[in-house]
């Protein structure tokens, strides 16, 4: 399974410094801009990206054909890619509060947003992996692009109509403390993931390499 890690985070060295400038990028425009919130969104959506990176340069090589000549079992393959989602978000919570806190200065009002926000990109991330799984990485990233517009624009109509705040009102969620809204959305990662965890299992079971 180490291997496995390496081995994706090898891949992705090749756009390390692309990333490296984007991050820098965003960093002096949040200095700039004095927004914090602007520095951690770019560090959720590269634990999205990041995966998907790592995925692309397999296919492109016909990895999986070659990996399960070897002693390494579908489970490994798969879940391998999980880890390395869990790493990404672990390595971008960090240094999106750091950055954070050279911006703000404010490390207790960091920590707290990255707990909020951080569970949204991995749940996404959950998604998007048994997607990739069952189209490979063109084609699901498509799919998971038309899906995630879809969310976004019943999120738009929910907004306009009212129903939005009227729901999150209906699940008590506007009087919830910062701290709850943390952990009500870390216990639904969790769920995400472990669903995610199993759908992926029975398509790499099942799927024709």
């Amino acid at each position: 399974m180490k291997g496995l890690i390496l081995k994706d985070l090898l891949n992705m060295k090749q756009q390390w410094k692309v990333y490296l400038l984007v991050i820098v990028a965003w960093f002096v425009l949040s200095i700039f801009n004095d927004n914090y919130a602007f520095f951690g969104s770019i560090m959720v959506m590269l634990v999205i990206l990041l995966p998907m990176t790592s995925m692309a340069y397999d296919d492109k090589v016909g990895w999986e054909h070659y990996a399960l000549t070897m002693p390494v079992s579908r489970k490994d393959l798969m879940f391998s890619r999980y880890l390395i989602l869990l790493l990404i978000a672990l390595c971008a919570g960090v240094i999106s509060v750091a950055g954070g806190f050279l911006i703000s200065r404010n490390l207790q009002e960091n920590i707290m947003f990255m707990l909020v926000l951080m569970p949204l990109g991995l749940m996404m991330g959950c998604v998007l992996l048994p997607i990739m799984f069952r189209f490979g990485v063109e084609k699901g990233r498509y799919v998971f692009l038309g899906i995630f517009i879809l969310l976004v624009v019943a999120f738009l109509l929910m907004k306009r109509q009212g129903l939005l705040i009227e729901l999150a009102s209906s699940w008590g969620l506007l009087t919830v403390s910062q701290e709850m809204l943390a952990l009500l959305l870390w216990g639904a990662a969790l769920v995400v993931f472990l669903a995610s965890v199993l759908v992926s299992g029975g398509i790499y079971r099942r799927k024709d390499f």
